[in-house]
């Protein structure tokens, strides 16, 4: 499969993630490179089925699970190793989520697009995973214990939601394109307006 990075900062991403699977390879499940050109990263297809679709046909507690479990072994990773940017404690992968990840069964086999990881904060990915779930798959809400439950960690709702509106807060920052900000804005409200039992 073929990854195709445009817009602004385009080469630095690319480069950022090629170097990261290369890095992560034996130590993480992520896919193999095939080859590379400038603007296009060519993958290996990692065997097994996108997390998210899962979610969909009734599978939600054993994905989040899955999903908890494996940002904890990300969170192992020697972050000071990986020459990222960023300042926090451990390697977050930026747009962490069932929807990122491929499924076999009970493994893992590839987290798919780093091209946005940094240093950062622990409470980054596990926030983004829930907002993910929330914003997309409102029918798997009830069954998020099974995330925190797989991280090992259940942080207040009040500290999962402020995390989430900063990273919305800040992928509105980074839009170069005006309607692409305002999507991100109103995502901003709508998981402001959110409790923690509903979506």
């Amino acid at each position: 499969m073929a990854k195709r990075y445009t817009g602004a900062g385009a080469a630095e991403r690319q480069a950022r993630e090629a170097a990261l699977l290369r890095l992560l390879s034996g130590s993480l499940p992520v896919p193999e490179i095939a080859g590379e050109r400038p603007g296009v990263l060519r993958l290996h297809r990692a065997r097994g089925v996108a997390g998210d679709d899962l979610l969909a046909v009734g599978q939600s507690r054993h994905v989040l699970g899955l999903t908890g479990s494996l940002l904890r072994r990300i969170q192992r990773v020697d972050v000071t190793a990986l020459g990222l940017p960023g300042d926090g404690p451990v390697l977050v992968h930026g747009d962490y989520g069932p929807q990122r990840l491929r499924v076999d069964g009970h493994e893992v086999t590839a987290v798919l697009d780093w091209d946005l990881a940094h240093a950062g904060e622990p409470l980054e990915d596990l926030a983004w995973a829930e907002w993910s779930v929330r914003m997309h798959h409102p029918e798997a809400v009830a069954d998020l214990d099974a995330l925190f439950d797989g991280y090992g960690d259940h942080p207040s709702w009040q500290r999962r939601r402020q995390a989430m509106t900063a990273a919305l807060a800040r992928r509105e920052a980074r839009a170069d394109d005006p309607a692409v900000a305002d999507m991100w804005r109103g995502r901003r409200e709508v998981a402001r307006s959110w409790t923690e039992r509903a979506a």
